[in-house]
């Protein structure tokens, strides 16, 4: 966890009341910071104790997915080779912010190229979010060099990224034309970067519902195919479920059998402020 004290009491409680109430519906995230601020500025001194909880939280927690956010550290640096090599030998599954800040501090270190170091681990599996705007350019790059190396197996590909739930100034449509027209719906999931609890009217109508639509205006405007075709209903099913559940599976290597839950979810501990809940699920 972020900050020098690694709340165990605040853990516990949000793997109680969320993922840990529906273990087969909600998939758990952990959150790693190795900011310098925790080894008096010393990357790789910061680095020790964010090895350490991650194998707490994959092994005492039984997390599986990692968010962190580079403020103050690049990914790319090589002290973090080790934190990324342990969080692929666990089977961990890693979410880097991508793009700019709302509080404008600390974004240069989330420019989509800085993630290209995943490539040093075999094994580790990894997604920007928000496909690192407003660098959305340099992350479909990046996704499209990953396609040309590992085009002709898929599974091997690192990196896959979320696209965005909201931009100002139709920045949004052409963000979607631009992936949808320069690399395969495989590279592409849906990520709606929504805070929890959301009500679930106002979740399906700002979050869910525009995204396929905007999904199917660049599929008509890019790459025509008869509505209802299996050609426009793949990728499609792609984008919207089956990649982030390959991609999951690709870095967690084991028997995964998520199912719906019968009964409606009401975490009774969930705080409504951003920011203060520990532990997430996806």
């Amino acid at each position: 966890m972020a900050g020098p004290t690694w709340n165990r009491p605040a853990l516990l409680d949000a793997r109680t009341h969320l993922a840990g109430s529906e273990p087969e519906r909600l998939l758990g995230f952990s959150v790693l910071d190795p900011t310098p601020a925790l080894a008096d500025g010393f990357l790789e001194r910061s680095v020790k104790p964010m090895r350490e909880e991650a194998r707490r939280c994959h092994h005492e927690l039984g997390l599986h997915g990692v968010r962190t956010v580079p403020a103050g550290w690049y990914p790319n640096d090589a002290a973090l080779v080790s934190l990324h090599r342990d969080l692929a030998e666990l089977g961990m599954y890693v979410v880097f912010h991508g793009g700019a800040f709302l509080d404008a501090f600390g974004s240069s270190c989330c420019r989509p190229p800085f993630f290209g170091s995943v490539h040093r681990v075999r094994e580790l599996r990894v997604r920007p979010a928000e496909v690192g705007r407003p660098w959305a350019d340099e992350c479909v790059a990046v996704l499209a060099q990953e396609e040309t190396v590992y085009g002709d197996a898929p599974a091997e590909r690192r990196m896959r990224c979320d696209m965005p739930f909201g931009a100002s100034g139709g920045g949004q449509q052409r963000t979607w034309q631009h992936a949808v027209d320069s690399v395969s719906p495989g590279a592409l999931i849906h990520g709606s970067d929504a805070f929890r609890p959301t009500d679930p009217d106002g979740y399906r109508e700002q979050y869910l519902q525009p995204q396929p639509a905007h999904s199917e205006a660049a599929s008509n405007a890019g790459h025509p195919a008869g509505e209802g075709s299996e050609e426009r209903v793949a990728p499609r099913r792609k984008t919207f479920r089956d990649t982030v559940w390959e991609h999951w599976c690709n870095a967690v290597r084991e028997p995964q059998r998520p199912r719906p839950s019968d009964t409606s979810l009401c975490p009774p501990k969930a705080l409504t402020q951003h920011g203060t809940v520990s532990g997430g699920g996806s």
